[in-house]
């Protein structure tokens, strides 16, 4: 008979991923280790729990959680904490760009700076930021060389 197993945060409710499971050709697995025993295995110590349902449509992440081991449709408060959480993950990723071109900013005065005797190297006293300096630039030439 088949079921539907459902993998979800334990503190909301929200679906991870779902898929379909046998039981009863699971449990005829001969070397002992079944499907059902190793997401359980999989999932301790985790945030995650397993619900297992009779077999129907999955569940759909976006718009569905599990509550009281049924799939239930997400609330207006789930959906508005997403669209925060969302917010917050493009800022900070804004920000990350914004530091980033800060610092080829920096680079593309210096360098120029260099180039015209206004300052040189011996100028910065402080040896962890020249080696700073080295270090992100080696890291923005990577991500350059990457095609980020």
């Amino acid at each position: 008979m088949k079921e539907i197993y459902v993998i979800s945060y334990k503190a909301t409710g929200r679906i991870k991923s779902s898929g379909r499971i046998d039981k009863e050709l699971d449990a005829l697995n001969l070397d002992g280790s079944t499907v059902t025993e190793k997401i359980a295995k999989r999932l301790l110590n985790t945030d995650l729990e397993v619900t297992y349902l009779p077999n129907g449509l999955l569940p759909d992440s976006n718009t569905q959680k599990i509550e009281n081991n049924l799939i239930v449709p997400l609330s207006i408060e789930d959906v508005a904490k997403d669209d925060l959480i969302k917010e917050a993950v493009n800022l900070k990723l804004d920000l990350k760009s914004a530091i980033v071109w800060q610092f080829r900013m920096i680079q593309a005065i210096w360098s120029t700076g260099v180039s015209k005797g206004i300052w040189s190297a011996s100028d910065i006293e402080s040896t962890e930021l020249k080696q700073k300096y080295v270090e992100w630039g080696q890291k923005l030439t990577r991500l350059e060389e990457l095609g980020e």
